[in-house]
């Protein structure tokens, strides 16, 4: 039984040597310079693998918490990609390091056990429906029908059938060997724990997640299968041979399905028209971007749950002799999780942008003559900071007990003063002036020139401030990492301590606001409009505009979120917005904004010009919408319904296609709607709070009946639109069955009325489309309508 555990590699490595004996010819014969040159293709291809897990750790967390498990949505994400680096291990190994993971975390081995059931089920039931879906696009369409059927069938087998009591009778049968008993138990408990998961709407939101999910990584195979000029292939047969060479794998019981996997693959391409050669090396490269760039991805999740140094806040002692002692405190990143240099100059640049040509010219003069000629040209507003709680807690407690607290910062003297006389806790202010910027050394010896060698504490948060700490007599850190809390111990005596509380990664994605890519899904419609889903190069045009208006949207929210910082931090919500909240500062959107736009120029270049015209367009509406737009009443939600139609004409403009009157009539009244039911949600949310009108916005309260009555009535007209569309001669060259989008009404105007009847009663999120993303209705809508889009065709 020790060495149970080779035999696997043994066999392995002997089919592995038998396959290159037999195909050294053809291996010899591979060329990988076309797969360099197609490079575009192959981040492409390992982008869409991402989605693929992205998609599944979504539907894993979703599951842990249905189980009653509230994990960060970090930590489920990580111990779930962290099974991916044991799955080329024998057995189930990447199961039990979840387990093991999960368990330290309160977590009980039943349910992880449930959520890995439920999981694999829904997957191989995916596998099947695309397996199936593909050879019936092929040839037999009745296929599709008896496959939905069966999966029908088994779901609701799994939801209505008492699984537990024929277990438990199962069970209690005596004439059953052990072993048997053993395993109903097991099956029992199992069963047991997935009942939360169990469940109509959980089983069919997993089996759709699934489902797209894997048809993710078979596009993949599409795109890589488009290199070799010779053959190419369509989604269909791309999503066939991949769904089917997994399946086949995974019923070989090796680990990761190595070797059975490969063999149907190239055998599949091989039957599609490819040559040997280039079978092989597709097959190499569509698994080097899928199975093992999982497992690297794995590797480093585990890296990423190593043990964490303790992040407890360590507060200093208070003894008599401690109280005595001044304590100094720095301002930007230590009491204020951001920096009065940037908060400013974003004020400054956001009141006059051409003031960004005067910035440099001042800093000529030095970097303390600029902060002078920016705290003299903006008003800043120190209740709307973002203070850190703890530590400014802590200095309340300190001042109670008699100390003596100095503000010391290096931002200028007219800001600091304003922070000082709002928290009214400080003795005294020390801060740069017009012609000193205090800071580092200088700083050190204006502190001990004030209190004298080693009579100070001092609070700091940077590598600079270890020249502070060395003349002072204890440190108390801020925001330190590893290798600053070492080197402050190495000159000092840490008295306190209080952590970062996170990471970069988070922060960095939630202010790119990857959720509201969604909208750009708004791209696809042309190209699903034009009936244009199995042709790779408008697929392949498509994906890359997706990405490209990611990328810009992104741009745009962090400087959208950068200008309106204090309007955010009187939000009840996007207060908690990473730079609001000073979780992220300020110098990293200045770099990821043109980082951002760079990768958004280079998509773009790779499409026709059209589209980069349509691009740059929608950028320059966001930018005057950031600017100003949002602020002037009905602009504001003629802009937004703007944005979303932009969207639409860009997918058009990637793929060549003409617009059609009728979509973009269609989406300009629907997205009005939207954009008002935004707006009637923020109004709304402000009047609860006693407001009487919304910050930054032209809108009062009591123009909510009035947003209510457009809004409603621009919605039901997008349903008009779409009536008239089909008695129109136009959907006669698209559709055999155009009398059944008539479904497509009902379902429509049933969604735009509880749209609005949520938004009355004030349950509607601030955006409508988030809303919809995470509403059981609106996803069975959707549904229901790509069903009734499907048998119109």
């Amino acid at each position: 039984m020790k060495y149970k555990g080779l035999w696997y590699y043994a066999v392995l490595l002997v089919f592995l040597g038998w396959c290159v004996i037999s195909f050294r010819a053809d291996i010899a014969q591979i060329k990988l310079l076309p797969v360099v040159q197609a490079w575009d293709k192959v981040l492409l291809a390992l982008a869409l693998s991402l989605l693929n897990y992205l998609l599944r750790v979504m539907r894993w967390t979703a599951y842990l918490q249905r189980l009653g498990h509230g994990l960060t949505f970090r930590f489920s994400a990580l111990t779930y990609l962290a099974g991916f680096a044991f799955t080329l291990s024998p057995g189930k190994v990447g199961e039990m390091v979840r387990g093991r993971y999960l368990q330290k975390s309160g977590v009980p081995l039943t349910s992880t056990a449930a959520a890995f059931f439920v999981e694999r089920l829904l997957d191989l039931l995916a596998m099947i429906a695309l397996a199936t879906l593909a050879v019936a696009y092929s040839s037999y369409q009745s296929l599709i029908w008896g496959a939905v059927a069966v999966i029908i069938v088994i779901m609701a087998l799994l939801t209505i059938a008492p699984w537990s009591a024929i277990m438990q009778r199962l069970e209690a049968q005596s004439w059953l060997p052990v072993f048997f008993r053993r395993i109903i138990h097991t099956v029992l408990c199992t069963l047991l724990s997935a009942r939360a998961l169990l469940q109509p709407g959980i089983l069919l939101k997993g089996f759709v997640l699934g489902l797209i999910a894997w048809a993710c990584e078979g596009v993949g195979l599409m795109v890589l299968g488009n290199i070799p000029p010779e053959v190419g292939m369509d989604v269909s047969a791309a999503v066939g041979i991949y769904s089917i060479a997994v399946i086949v794998g995974a019923l070989s019981f090796l680990p990761g399905g190595l070797g059975g996997t490969e063999a149907l693959m190239v055998a599949l391409l091989a039957a599609h028209g490819y040559t040997m050669p280039d079978a092989i090396l597709l097959t190499l490269v569509c698994r080097l971007l899928t199975l093992w760039f999982a497992v690297l991805i794995g590797w480093i999740a585990v890296f990423m749950l190593r043990p964490q140094p303790d992040r407890r806040i360590k507060v200093p002692d208070d003894q008599p002799e401690t109280l005595s002692i001044p304590l100094c405190v720095d301002l930007d990143g230590t009491l204020i999780h951001s920096d009065l240099l940037l908060e400013t100059l974003v004020l400054l640049l956001k009141r006059n942008p051409l003031y960004v040509f005067l910035v440099p010219v001042w800093l000529l003069k030095g970097k303390a003559a600029m902060k002078a000629q920016i705290a003299a040209r903006v008003s800043l507003n120190p209740a709307a900071l973002p203070y850190n709680k703890a530590l400014l807690g802590w200095l309340h407690s300190q001042r109670q007990a008699g100390r003596q607290l100095w503000l010391c910062t290096a931002s200028n003297q007219r800001l600091a003063d304003a922070v000082a006389a709002h928290l009214q806790i400080f003795n005294g202010v020390l801060a740069s002036t017009d012609q000193l910027n205090l800071s580092g050394r200088k700083k050190a010896a204006k502190l001990v020139q004030q209190f004298g060698t080693k009579a100070f504490d001092y609070c700091g948060n940077a590598h600079i401030d270890l020249a502070i700490w060395a003349e002072s007599r204890a440190a108390i850190t801020v925001n330190a990492g590893a290798k600053l809390q070492q080197q402050a111990e190495k000159i000092a005596e840490i008295a306190g301590i209080f952590p970062k509380s996170n990471g970069l990664l988070r922060p960095i994605l939630k202010a790119m606001r990857l959720h509201q890519w969604a909208k750009n899904v708004l791209i696809f419609v042309p190209l699903a409009a034009a009936h244009k889903l199995s042709d790779f190069i408008s697929v392949q045009q498509t994906l890359m505009a997706f990405l490209a208006f990611g990328f810009c949207a992104s741009s745009v929210y962090l400087l959208n979120d950068m200008l309106d910082l204090e309007v955010d931090r009187e939000h009840p919500r996007k207060c908690r917005r990473p730079f609001a909240s000073g979780s992220l500062s300020l110098a990293y959107g200045l770099v990821l904004i043109p980082l951002l736009l760079l990768a958004t120029l280079l998509l773009a270049l790779n499409l026709p010009g059209k589209f980069c015209l349509v691009l740059a367009g929608y950028y320059l509406l966001t930018i005057a919408y950031s600017f100003g737009l949002k602020r002037i009443v009905l602009i504001d939600t003629i802009t937004l319904a703007g944005l979303y139609t932009v969207r639409i004409i860009a997918g058009a403009t990637a793929i060549a296609v003409p617009l059609s009157f009728w979509l973009l009539l269609f989406s300009v009244f629907l997205f009005f709607s939207l954009a008002l039911v935004k707006r009637y949600a923020e109004l709304d949310a402000m009047q609860r709070q006693g407001k009487l009108k919304a910050a930054g916005r032209g809108y009062r309260i009591q123009d909510l009946p009035m947003l209510h009555s457009m809004g409603s009535s621009s919605g039901y007209l997008c349903v008009l639109v779409l009536a008239l569309y089909i008695n129109s001669p136009d959907i006669q060259a698209l559709y055999h069955h155009p009398q059944v989008i008539w479904c497509l009404c009902v379902l429509l105007l049933y969604w735009i009325s509880r749209i609005w009847l949520k938004t009355h009663r004030g349950e509607m999120h601030d955006d409508p489309v988030i809303f919809a993303l995470k509403d059981k209705a609106s996803l069975l809508v959707g549904a229901l309508a790509a069903l009734v889009a499907v048998l119109a065709v």
